[in-house]
């Protein structure tokens, strides 16, 4: 816990003591950011580091169980590679490969060889490496504590760059004008991964019986605030031009309140305080969000489905 405060803390450091403007060209230099002679990303590293642990964390915990049904998967090397490596594939990469399927485009982490090789170095320390020594130390709050953190920085660029912004740079000029092309590709970007593996997985009525998860939910909001904040289609600069100029202020200009590099900033400090309030005192952020939407949407989008079966109610 400790160590995870003072490393929020050191992040607080670099966002708000070295400058507002130092942190938006160290949110830039990162996102590009890469080692081993530039053959590996260092936040898709990171990133697929966090989704190889936890899927083998809790697929130990199923086995450990006597789950059966991975027990069968498992039964052979090749079975284990297959499902192993497919799975946390579709977990790491299946927003961005659906984002691609939307815009008609290349994949992006097929696009270059340093997204694809970085979560194969993740996958063969988490799963191979001699000793088992990777697993072992990712245990460790120490090591695992920055991965994590650098992983949510990843999160925060997967909704913005590589889904809000693959949109408005699309190559079909009527998808660099949607808004809704844009929305959405910034949510399945940021958290789609989950539900394409499920998918995969136990077919599509996992779709139907699934809340949606915490990751689905942050996406939700981050990717809103996104687009609201720099109104990249002007449409909020619209309306409140015609909302100053019925109440007699003319001139007025509030959207974009930030450009998007900025923005980006602000992304990876809410999603580091959403991410280190649930890990470490356990107070999830969202439910008074998701409470007061619920809300709204009651009013917007009044239930007319019978939701009640007898005298129970579903919930």
């Amino acid at each position: 816990m400790k160590i995870l405060a003072a490393a929020t803390f050191l992040i607080l450091f670099v966002f708000y003591v070295l400058t507002f403007q130092g942190a938006v060209v160290w949110m830039e230099w990162i996102e590009s950011l890469k080692m081993g002679y530039g053959l590996f990303s260092v936040l898709d590293f990171c990133g697929s580091t966090v989704t190889c642990f936890n899927y083998r964390s809790e697929a130990q915990r199923l086995i450990l169980g006597g789950d059966e049904r991975l027990l069968v998967m498992y039964r052979t090397n090749l079975g284990f590679y297959a499902q192993t490596m497919l799975k946390c594939n579709f977990l790491q990469f299946g927003g961005t490969t659906v984002t691609a399927l939307i815009l008609g485009q290349a994949p992006s982490w097929l696009a270059g060889t340093h997204v694809f090789s970085a979560f194969l170095l993740a996958y063969w320390l988490v799963f191979c490496s001699p000793g088992d020594v990777w697993f072992q130390a990712l245990s460790h709050t120490a090591l695992l504590t920055p991965i994590k953190m650098t992983a949510t920085i990843s999160g925060a660029h997967a909704l913005s760059s590589w889904g809000v912004d693959k949109a408005l740079t699309a190559e079909h000029a009527k998808m660099r004008s949607s808004v809704w092309g844009a929305l959405v590709c910034g949510f399945t970007s940021g958290c789609l991964g989950g539900l394409v593996a499920g998918v995969a997985e136990e077919g599509e009525g996992w779709v139907t019986s699934k809340a949606p998860t915490w990751p689905q939910q942050r996406t939700f909001y981050m990717v809103m605030l996104y687009y609201v904040v720099t109104d990249p289609h002007g449409v909020l600069n619209g309306l409140s031009q015609v909302s100053y100029h019925l109440v007699g202020f003319e001139g007025m200009t509030v959207f974009p309140v930030l450009a998007p590099s900025g923005c980006k900033v602000w992304l990876v400090i809410l999603m580091l305080i959403l991410q280190f309030s649930l890990d470490v005192t356990g107070v999830d952020l969202l439910q008074p969000l998701n409470q007061a939407l619920g809300r709204i949407m009651a009013i917007v989008f009044p239930i007319r489905m019978q939701l009640r079966v007898g005298a129970n109610k579903i919930d």
